[in-house]
């Protein structure tokens, strides 16, 4: 397995996003070698600490290292959250100032069972009570260990931009609430396979201010139930706001969902954009109805697939199907569904078993098992 600094926001560039603080601001001028760093102010008492939890993987040993200096202070401790409760690692300063940076370590090995939240570390700087003056200065944080390889859901609280993790070049600008099923490339990063051409992988920096959620090492849930949550948070959204879509995008639509809900996206059905291209590439994935429900037509359920025919226009047997929508749900009289280009924004639509629905020139012609998992 890969191994990562994990610290997220260890250097202090995006102020102090990631890090809960006590006693603890944000300093411009006594960096290490970025442009920030944070400094104790001890504005609450004797103690400033400075918290945040980490992913990390089962039984593996990860090295936390700091950089300290300090005028009127006695000593550092880390703390983190172990297998029989918290423990503590101090290190008295030998003098009550440093001029200059000195560095702090500890090795620490997870449990085998770390639990959801991973490691969570605190850094703990306590003044002298003695001193006229106490201040601290950290910088350069890092968690080096196993990079976990679990994924999870992340919410996208901001615009954001993503980037190709093999040439660094920008792909896109991904819109605020969406959400990504994505794994850490380091505690900076997450990645993923973005759904523009070719599939690439791309990185999104993890910043707090822009991205929520975390990787849950117990996280189980169905290919299905994890899409529906990309889907869901689709709703309400226009062509101009989804992305980097043209013309008829409800195929586009299903295909960017399953891939940035985790689905396998080497599928031959997600290199095309048409309904009736996508037919022909789901194979026998796709299964054909007729007007009304008959024994042994293939029962749909949610996350599958729904193709219509528009019976507004004429037959052509090159183009079979002219729009696809998502099935959230199948109750005895018909389906839930969320679609793309039906209207102004993605929708959700209650639609007949069989057949157009009311008002609609939309006929249900097939379904088709979605290859999230191939």
């Amino acid at each position: 397995m890969a191994e990562a600094n994990m610290a997220r926001n260890g250097k202090f560039g995006r102020g102090l996003s990631g890090w809960t603080t006590s006693g603890v601001e944000l300093s411009n001028n006594q960096e290490m070698n970025g442009s920030k760093c944070a400094k104790y102010t001890f504005e609450n008492g004797n103690v400033g600490s400075l918290q945040q939890v980490f992913p990390i993987e089962p039984a593996c040993v990860y090295k936390v290292t700091c950089w300290i200096k300090w005028k009127g202070c006695r000593q550092l401790a880390i703390a983190r959250s172990g297998r029989d409760g918290w423990e503590f690692s101090y290190f008295p300063f030998d003098d009550t100032q440093s001029n200059t940076y000195k560095k702090f370590e500890i090795s620490y090995l997870s449990s085998e069972n770390p639990g959801a939240t991973g490691l969570n570390l605190v850094f703990y700087v306590y003044r002298d009570s003695n001193a006229t003056v106490s201040e601290a200065y950290i910088d350069n944080i890092e968690v080096n260990g196993t990079v976990p390889t679990r994924r999870g859901i992340f919410l996208v609280k901001a615009p954001c931009q993503v980037f190709s993790k093999a040439t660094g070049q920008k792909l896109d600008t991904c819109p605020t609430k969406r959400k990504l099923y994505a794994y850490y490339e380091d505690g900076d990063t997450i990645s993923l396979h973005w759904p523009s051409k070719n599939k690439p992988t791309a990185v999104i920096t993890l910043d707090d201010r822009k991205i929520s959620g975390a990787i849950d090492p117990n996280f189980t849930w169905s290919d299905s139930a994890r899409i529906q949550q990309v889907v869901m948070n689709e709703i309400g959204r226009t062509q101009k706001e989804f992305g980097n879509v043209v013309g008829d995008w409800c195929q586009s639509f299903v295909n960017w969902v399953s891939i940035l809900g985790g689905a396998d996206c080497s599928h031959p059905v997600y290199d095309v954009s048409g309904c009736s291209s996508a037919i022909r590439a789901l194979g026998d994935r796709y299964h054909p109805v007729g007007d009304t429900v008959q024994p042994g037509d293939y029962a749909p359920t949610f996350g599958d697939w729904v193709y219509y025919k528009d019976t507004s226009k004429p037959e052509d047997p090159d183009k079979p199907a002219d729009h696809v929508g998502y099935i959230l749900g199948s109750p005895s009289t018909g389906f839930n569904t969320v679609e793309a280009n039906r209207g102004p924004a993605v929708q959700q639509f209650a639609i007949p078993r069989r057949g157009c629905a009311e008002g609609s020139h939309l006929k249900i012609i097939g379904f088709a098992q979605a290859p999230y998992n191939n």
